[in-house]
Protein backbone atom coordinates (compact mmCIF):
# COMPACT_ATOMS: atom_id res chain seq x y z
CA UNK A 1 0.00 0.00 0.00
CA UNK A 2 0.95 3.81 -0.97
CA UNK A 3 -0.32 6.68 0.82
CA UNK A 4 0.26 9.89 -0.99
CA UNK A 5 -0.97 13.73 0.05
CA UNK A 6 -1.01 16.41 -3.10
CA UNK A 7 -1.72 20.27 -2.88
CA UNK A 8 -4.10 21.79 -5.32
CA UNK A 9 -0.89 22.29 -8.10
CA UNK A 10 -0.01 18.91 -7.60
CA UNK A 11 2.94 18.99 -5.06
CA UNK A 12 3.21 15.95 -3.21
CA UNK A 13 3.35 16.96 0.88
CA UNK A 14 3.50 13.47 1.76
CA UNK A 15 5.01 9.71 0.64
CA UNK A 16 4.74 6.75 2.48
CA UNK A 17 7.16 5.10 0.21
CA UNK A 18 10.62 6.17 -0.51
CA UNK A 19 11.40 6.46 -4.44
CA UNK A 20 7.86 5.97 -5.14
CA UNK A 21 6.83 7.58 -8.69
CA UNK A 22 4.79 10.47 -8.85
CA UNK A 23 1.36 9.59 -10.63
CA UNK A 24 1.54 12.74 -13.38
CA UNK A 25 -0.51 15.77 -13.68
CA UNK A 26 -3.13 14.38 -16.05
CA UNK A 27 -3.88 11.77 -12.79
CA UNK A 28 -3.95 14.70 -10.05
CA UNK A 29 -5.67 17.03 -11.96
CA UNK A 30 -8.64 14.66 -13.05
CA UNK A 31 -8.65 12.43 -9.50
CA UNK A 32 -9.24 16.32 -7.97
CA UNK A 33 -12.10 16.61 -10.34
CA UNK A 34 -13.53 13.56 -9.08
CA UNK A 35 -13.47 14.67 -5.94
CA UNK A 36 -14.94 17.95 -6.66
CA UNK A 37 -17.78 16.27 -8.66
CA UNK A 38 -18.56 13.97 -5.33
CA UNK A 39 -18.60 16.19 -2.68
CA UNK A 40 -15.51 17.42 -0.23
CA UNK A 41 -16.46 14.71 2.52
CA UNK A 42 -16.67 11.73 0.10
CA UNK A 43 -14.16 9.14 -0.62
CA UNK A 44 -14.07 7.99 -4.16
CA UNK A 45 -12.70 4.34 -5.06
CA UNK A 46 -10.95 4.37 -8.35
CA UNK A 47 -10.99 0.57 -9.93
CA UNK A 48 -7.72 -0.53 -11.81
CA UNK A 49 -6.05 -3.37 -13.56
CA UNK A 50 -3.12 -4.15 -10.39
CA UNK A 51 -5.49 -2.82 -7.39
CA UNK A 52 -7.72 0.41 -5.83
CA UNK A 53 -7.01 3.66 -5.99
CA UNK A 54 -8.79 5.52 -3.16
CA UNK A 55 -8.93 9.59 -2.92
CA UNK A 56 -10.42 11.87 0.02
CA UNK A 57 -10.33 15.20 0.19
CA UNK A 58 -8.51 16.75 3.30
CA UNK A 59 -8.46 20.44 4.58
CA UNK A 60 -4.25 20.07 3.64
CA UNK A 61 -4.66 18.43 0.01
CA UNK A 62 -5.75 15.51 -1.72
CA UNK A 63 -5.18 12.02 0.10
CA UNK A 64 -4.40 9.07 -2.14
CA UNK A 65 -4.21 5.74 -1.11
CA UNK A 66 -3.21 3.03 -3.48
CA UNK A 67 -3.52 -0.59 -2.68
CA UNK A 68 -3.69 -3.59 -3.80
CA UNK A 69 -6.38 -6.21 -5.19
CA UNK A 70 -5.93 -8.10 -1.53
CA UNK A 71 -6.43 -4.94 0.45
CA UNK A 72 -9.70 -5.03 2.53
CA UNK A 73 -11.74 -1.95 1.11
CA UNK A 74 -14.11 -1.71 4.19
CA UNK A 75 -11.23 -1.27 7.04
CA UNK A 76 -9.13 1.21 4.37
CA UNK A 77 -12.58 3.24 3.87
CA UNK A 78 -13.12 2.91 7.37
CA UNK A 79 -9.75 4.29 8.16
CA UNK A 80 -10.13 7.02 5.86
CA UNK A 81 -12.98 8.02 6.98
CA UNK A 82 -11.48 8.44 10.51
CA UNK A 83 -8.33 10.35 9.31
CA UNK A 84 -10.67 12.76 6.92
CA UNK A 85 -12.85 13.37 10.85
CA UNK A 86 -9.93 14.23 12.52
CA UNK A 87 -7.97 16.27 10.04
CA UNK A 88 -11.22 18.18 9.39
CA UNK A 89 -12.07 18.78 13.24
CA UNK A 90 -8.53 20.25 13.80
CA UNK A 91 -8.92 22.39 10.56
CA UNK A 92 -12.18 24.38 12.28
Amino acid sequence: MEVMVFEADGFVVYTSASGASHPGDASVKAWRELLTQTGPEKTVTLVQENGYVMLSALPIGTLVVKAKRTANLGALRQSLATVQAELNTASS
